[in-house]
């Protein structure tokens, strides 16, 4: 059995459509940033009479076990308002290649608060 401590997906995201209306996007190409955010809303459940029901026991809470969902973003925010884009973690486009463990490189990474 493996523990359910991580997640983890793969996203196609519709660039052309997330610029549209946005006249101050920037089409992705190496250097350009842009705030996004991912989040999982996960409650949990329990099975009544053959059916799930919401059973809401927070783990990522404050205080674990209240009765809330739980919320996992992909950058933290601080508190629950994904509405609030200022907030959102920042994506920097690259024409670089990752580099692989196995090449011995050093991935450069940097971090922005």
């Amino acid at each position: 059995d493996i523990p359910n401590t991580h997640w983890s997906a793969e996203i196609a995201l519709p660039l052309r459509k997330l610029m549209e209306n946005n006249p101050r996007a920037q089409k992705p190409s190496d250097g350009i940033f842009w705030r996004v955010n991912f989040s999982r809303v996960q409650w949990g459940v329990k099975v009544v009479n053959g059916k799930y029901e919401k059973a809401p026991s927070c783990q990522s809470c404050a205080n674990p076990g209240q009765p809330a969902e739980d919320n996992w973003v992909w950058s933290k925010q601080g508190e629950v308002k994904m509405h609030l884009p200022e907030r959102w973690g920042i994506l920097q486009f690259s024409g670089k290649s990752t580099p692989s463990r196995e090449s011995g490189e050093d991935a450069e990474m940097k971090y922005y608060e």
